[in-house]
C-alpha cells in the first residue's frame, strides 16, 4: 500500500508521542508502505520505558519505567522482541522474600509457598474479587454483569460495605492496589480495579511472575531497547525529538499539527498516544467532543515511582534468595530483585506507590534516597549480615514529569466506565486515531498494551 494521499503533505501519518505506542504504531504502519513522523515531547524515545546504565561502570543496565514481558500472552511485545533479536532473562524468584508482619516484625518465606490466613479477610476478598474480575467484559466494560454497582463508589467503599468487621481488611486492599496499579483505593472506581486486572488476564497472571504471567521475563539491555530499534529502522529525520505538540486542527480532510517549537506538520491522519489527562492541554480545532474532554479532565494520573540501588554483588541471594520484599508499612512497600548477572548487574528496585509515593517524592532527592535505603536496609538486616552501601542509586519520579504525569496507566473514578465512556476513550476524533495503552483493552498499563492499541489505530487508518 502506498501513500494515503498524493496531495502535498510532510508525511502519510503524524504520530504523537515517541513511546512504545507511538514506536510501534511507525513500526505497523512502515509494513503498510506509509511514512510517518513521530513527534516526541522528550529528549529520548521509549515514553514510560526507561533504561538508563546501572552506574556501576559495568555494561549493566536498568529500567525505571515498565520492565516486564513474557513469550506466550504478550503476542506483540514477543513478536519485536523476536524481530529484534532482544536477549531476555527469567525474573529471580527462587527461593526466599521478606514479608512484614501487622506487628511490624519481618519474617522470610518461600515465594510459592502458601501464607496461613492471618484472619484479616485479605483471602476472602482477593475469592470474592477473582469472581468479579472473571465477569468483566474487556471490550465493552459497560456491559459487565452488575457494571452500575461496582462502579458506584471506590474500592475502599466496597470493602467497607462487603465486609464489615475486619478493621485491618482496607489497608490491606490499599497495599494491594498501590502495588499493582499505583492508585489508592480512596480514589478509583472498583469497576475500573476489576477492569484492570481483566485486561491483564486475572489476578494470578497479573501479578505472578511464572510462565505467562505478567512478570516472567525482562530484557537484559533494558526494555526502551524496542523503541530504540524501531527508531533506528525508520528513515532519517522522521522522529523528531523535544517537538512538545501545541495544537492540532482539521481542515479540508487534513491533519495541521503545531508544537511548541513553532514548527509546522500536515498530514492526512495523525494517532496520539499520550496519556488521556494530557489531551486537554492540547488546543484542537475542532474541539474535542465534550466526553472525550471530559475523560481528559477526570481521569486519575497514579504515583508509581521507581529507585534502584546498584550493588558490586548479588549480596542478598545467599539469605533471601528471591530478592523481594513486602511491607506493610513505611513509605517503600515492595522490593523486586532486578538483577542482570550476565552483566554481572546487582539491583534491587524499590517502589513507591499512592499517596505515600507522593510525599516520599515531595522530599529531597537526598532524603528520597535517605529514607527508601533505610527501610530496605532495615529488612534485609534482619537476615544478612553486613548489608553493603549501594555503589549507585536511580530514581524516576514518574508523577513529576512534565509530559506523564504519573505510570503506569491512568486511572477511573467512580460514575464513568459504566456509562459508556471506555468507548470514547478510544473513538476516533475525525482524522485523529488514539493509541496509546490506556485505550487497550489488554494489558493495561504494559508495553503489551501500548502495542494493540497502536495496531488497532493503525488498522482503522488502513482499512478506514
Amino acid at each position: 500500500m502506498g501513500s494515503i494521499d498524493s496531495q502535498a503533505h510532510d508525511a502519510d501519518v503524524i504520530i504523537i508521542g515517541g513511546g512504545i505506542s507511538g514506536c510501534g504504531a511507525a513500526w505497523y504502519l512502515k509494513q503498510y508502505g506509509l511514512s510517518t513522523i513521530i513527534l516526541e515531547a522528550c529528549d529520548r524515545v521509549g515514553g514510560k520505558t526507561y533504561t538508563v546504565p546501572d552506574g556501576c561502570g559495568k555494561s549493566g543496565h536498568v529500567d525505571l519505567g515498565a520492565s516486564w514481558v513474557n513469550d506466550t500472552t504478550q503476542s506483540s511485545i514477543n513478536a519485536l522482541i523476536e524481530e529484534f533479536g532482544l536477549e531476555r532473562l527469567v525474573q529471580n524468584t527462587e527461593g526466599s522474600y521478606i514479608q512484614q508482619t501487622e506487628n511490624g516484625s519481618f519474617f522470610t518465606h518461600g515465594l510459592h509457598e502458601k501464607l496461613e490466613s492471618r484472619g484479616d479477610g485479605f483471602e476472602e476478598f482477593l475469592a470474592k474479587f477473582r469472581d468479579v474480575v472473571e465477569s468483566i467484559s474487556t471490550g465493552d466494560v459497560a456491559s459487565t454483569p452488575g457494571a452500575e454497582d461496582l462502579d458506584a463508589g471506590t474500592i475502599h467503599n466496597l470493602v467497607e460495605k462487603n465486609f464489615p468487621g475486619l478493621p485491618s481488611l482496607p489497608h490491606l486492599v490499599d497495599l494491594f492496589a498501590r502495588t499493582f496499579v499505583g492508585t489508592d483505593t480512596t480514589e478509583a472506581s472498583m469497576l475500573y480495579f476489576a477492569h484492570y486486572f481483566a485486561c491483564g488476564g486475572g489476578i494470578k497472571e497479573m501479578c505472578g511472575e511464572e510462565k505467562h504471567d505478567a512478570q516472567y521475563q525482562r530484557l537484559v539491555d533494558g526494555t526502551q531497547s524496542v523503541s530504540n530499534a524501531i527508531t533506528t529502522r525508520l528513515p532519517h529525520g522522521s522522529v523528531l525529538l523535544n517537538h512538545a505538540v501545541s495544537s492540532i486542527s482539521q481542515e479540508d480532510g487534513f491533519v495541521t499539527v503545531k508544537t511548541k517549537n513553532d514548527k509546522t506538520f500536515t498530514a492526512k491522519k495523525a494517532i496520539i498516544t499520550v496519556t488521556p489527562p494530557l489531551w486537554n492541554s492540547i488546543q484542537w480545532s475542532p474541539p474535542l467532543s465534550e466526553r472525550k474532554a471530559l475523560i481528559s479532565d477526570s481521569l486519575i494520573m497514579p504515583t508509581y515511582s521507581k529507585i534502584v540501588f546498584a550493588f558490586s554483588s548479588g549480596w542478598w541471594r545467599p539469605k533471601v534468595s528471591g530478592g523481594i520484599m513486602f511491607a506493610d508499612e513505611g513509605l517503600v512497600r515492595f522490593v523486586r530483585d532486578t538483577s542482570v548477572p550476565t552483566k554481572d548487574c546487582w539491583t534491587l528496585t524499590c517502589f513507591a506507590t499512592g499517596k505515600k509515593g507522593t510525599v516520599w517524592g515531595g522530599q529531597s532527592r537526598e532524603n528520597r534516597r535517605t529514607t527508601a535505603w533505610e527501610a530496605m536496609k532495615c529488612a534485609f538486616a534482619k537476615f544478612v549480615e553486613d548489608v553493603p552501601e549501594p555503589v549507585s542509586v536511580s530514581e524516576m519520579l514518574w508523577e513529576r514529569h512534565e509530559y506523564f504525569w504519573g505510570a503506569p496507566s491512568s486511572s477511573w473514578p467512580p460514575g464513568m466506565l459504566s456509562k459508556g465512556f471506555q468507548k470514547d476513550l478510544k473513538a476516533p476524533h475525525g482524522n485523529v486515531h488514539f493509541a496509546g495503552s490506556e485505550t487497550s483493552s489488554a494489558y493495561k498499563g504494559f508495553m503489551e498494551g501500548g502495542l494493540r492499541a497502536a495496531h488497532r489505530a493503525v488498522e482503522e487508518i488502513v482499512k478506514g
